[in-house]
């Protein structure tokens, strides 16, 4: 038995259980600029990439710098510390998201 907030098998196993049962056909998309992202998926995972830890999808109307903060504290209270490698692209760097990690 796994303690909760632990990540073992039986977590990982029902996170890939989601990904997998995901209906994407029934995902709706809006265009109003060419510029516009249909879709902003944030996924997590381990450091060999092989184990998806988190993941979401966001509206296209999301923009990726508000993504980050979310996504980190949500790994924080997965990984019940602070203290991990969080790998993201310049989106991270804005003053509000670097003063909270």
């Amino acid at each position: 038995m796994v303690a909760q907030g632990k990540i073992g098998d039986d977590k990982l196993g029902r996170a890939l259980d989601r990904l997998f049962a995901v209906d994407r056909a029934t995902w709706a998309f809006q265009r109003a600029r060419s510029d516009l992202k249909q879709l902003v998926y944030s996924l997590c995972v381990t450091s060999d990439g092989a184990v998806p830890v988190h993941f979401k999808a966001y509206a296209g109307n999301q923009t990726d710098n508000g993504i980050h903060l979310e996504t980190w504290n949500r790994l924080r209270t997965l990984l019940q510390r602070p203290r991990f490698i969080y790998v993201a692209d310049c989106k991270l760097c804005t003053e509000k998201n670097l003063r909270r990690i």
